[in-house]
C-alpha cells in the first residue's frame, strides 16, 4: 500500500517517463493534489477495502470519495483530450 502522493508520483513515472522531467512530473502531482482536494490525505495511505470502520482486519486509509478522486487525478496525468464520468463521480468535482 502506498501513499495518494506516491501512487500519483508512481503513476507519473510510468506514463510520462520520456516526456517530463523529474521536477515536471512532482509539480504536475502536487497540481493535481491540490486541484482534487487531496491535500489533507495525500500523505495517508490508501489502505484496502476490506479495512472498514466495523475493524475487519484491512488497513483504513482514504475514503471512498478520495480514492475516487485518486483514481481521476491518475487518469489526469496524461492530459487527456476527453475524460467520460460516470455518474458514480457525481459530487466529487463540486
Amino acid at each position: 500500500m502506498h501513499s495518494v502522493r506516491e501512487t500519483l508520483r508512481f503513476t507519473a513515472d510510468l506514463r510520462l517517463s520520456t516526456i517530463l522531467s523529474r521536477q515536471a512530473k512532482d509539480e504536475l502531482v502536487q497540481s493535481l493534489i491540490v486541484e482534487l482536494g487531496l491535500v489533507e490525505c495525500a500523505e495517508i495511505r490508501i489502505g484496502n477495502p476490506g479495512g472498514g470502520e466495523a475493524g475487519q482486519g484491512g488497513t483504513r486509509g482514504i475514503s471512498g470519495g478520495e480514492r475516487r478522486r485518486v483514481s481521476a487525478a491518475i487518469q489526469l496525468l496524461t492530459n487527456p483530450s476527453l475524460l467520460l464520468c460516470d455518474e458514480v463521480t457525481s459530487g466529487v468535482f463540486d
